[in-house]
């Protein structure tokens, strides 16, 4: 997760350069689906002030949580390889992957946490503590889209492809996607989680 963000930002600041006639800098939003859904929670932490709005979808707020989960025996093997081995070995290359620690980084973008109360791969604590987080920082800017059963759509693990009720999720994130909203506007002085790193557009 921790290149894939520098990846992302780097393709937005390409299509900028390219054609910049195609791109509002102010309206920039993202959707994802399990690691990517990690991915948008990884943004809003670590470029806090990049994103008009997300949807994270079974998203994985913190790796080392999700390590611990056993949610994905296969993801721990691909971490342990990624990364060198696993949170007893490397805490801080876990921590610097951390969404969780830094969400009040973010009171701006207006994200949408899907998640269903059954989900096992990327466990629904991922979200909870993550929401409760949000809560006890006092930021109104993350909302809860939790599927449980009886639901008419339910925010299944997997993607369009086999879980084609996920593009019921549209009518959710997409006004938000499209709405304008102005630029958020930086206090003077404050304080920032720095998980790894942090980029905002005044410094980094």
């Amino acid at each position: 997760g921790i290149l894939q963000l520098t990846d992302i930002v780097d393709a937005l600041e390409l299509a900028a350069r390219t054609c910049p006639g195609e791109l509002n800098p102010q309206q920039i939003s993202a959707v994802g689906y399990s690691g990517g859904g990690g991915n948008v929670m990884g943004l809003c932490a670590k470029f806090p002030d990049l994103l008009h709005a997300g949807a994270a979808f079974f998203g994985i707020s913190d790796y080392e949580l999700w390590y611990r989960s056993e949610g994905r025996v296969d993801c721990n093997r691909t971490m342990d390889k990624a990364i060198g081995g696993g949170p007893d070995q490397f805490p801080e290359r876990y921590a610097a992957r951390s969404a969780l620690y830094a969400v009040g980084n973010n009171p701006w973008t207006h994200l949408q946490v899907f998640w269903d109360s059954e989900e096992k791969a990327c466990p629904p604590f991922l979200n909870e503590w993550y929401l409760a987080a949000a809560k006890r920082l006092g930021l109104s800017n993350i909302v809860a889209r939790r599927s449980q059963p009886g639901d008419a759509a339910r925010w299944f693990h997997g993607y369009r492809f086999n879980h084609p009720i996920l593009a019921a999720g549209d009518d959710l994130f997409a006004p938000e996607f499209l709405a304008p909203r102005p630029a958020p506007v930086w206090p003077e002085q404050g304080e920032l989680a720095v998980a790894g790193y942090v980029v905002t557009r005044h410094f980094a």
